[in-house]
């Protein structure tokens, strides 16, 4: 079985949802359960954080989407589901990769001078992460060529 980590005493952040309203119905929000809560390990510190799920009081009665949960976009933006490593980091090692043509072992140095307690294997994961986080952000591109791609009868995919 696998021991939490103990980073000792971190900071703890509460996030709620950027809307007091439901969208359904126009009723209040009311607490409703936490949606996640974990630690995340980020560039600048390592903290507690609570992302706070919200439910319309009208659920009951006249919501037409009884159901719909509430959360914080800005808490879903600082780290993938199930990582613990914040984006920042991702995108810190991504860019030292692609950018700066950092070896691995020079991020994971870069990283461990900034207080970020990483192995060289995750930095080498998050070089794929990224370059999938990448690819999904330039989604729009590709379907400008989708049809061009149709025609000349599917892409070639090359390994030098």
């Amino acid at each position: 079985m696998r021991t939490a980590k103990d980073f000792g005493d971190i900071p703890s952040y509460h996030y709620y949802p950027e809307t007091d309203r439901c969208l359904y119905c126009g009723g209040e929000l009311e607490r409703s359960h936490p949606v996640w809560s974990k630690t995340i390990i980020a560039l600048g510190e390592i903290a507690r954080v609570t992302n706070w799920g919200y439910r319309c009081v009208n659920r009951d009665t006249i919501c037409p989407q009884p159901g719909q949960v509430y959360r914080s976009a800005m808490a879903d933006g600082l780290a993938l589901k199930g990582y613990n490593f914040g984006l920042d980091v991702i995108v810190f090692v991504g860019q030292q990769r692609f950018e700066e043509h950092r070896t691995v072992r020079e991020i994971h140095q870069a990283l461990q001078k900034q207080g970020v307690p990483i192995s060289e294997r995750r930095v080498t994961d998050y070089v794929g992460d990224y370059e999938v986080l990448l690819k999904c952000a330039q989604g729009a591109k590709l379907a400008a060529h989708r049809e061009d791609i149709k025609a000349n009868g599917g892409v070639v995919l090359a390994i030098d």
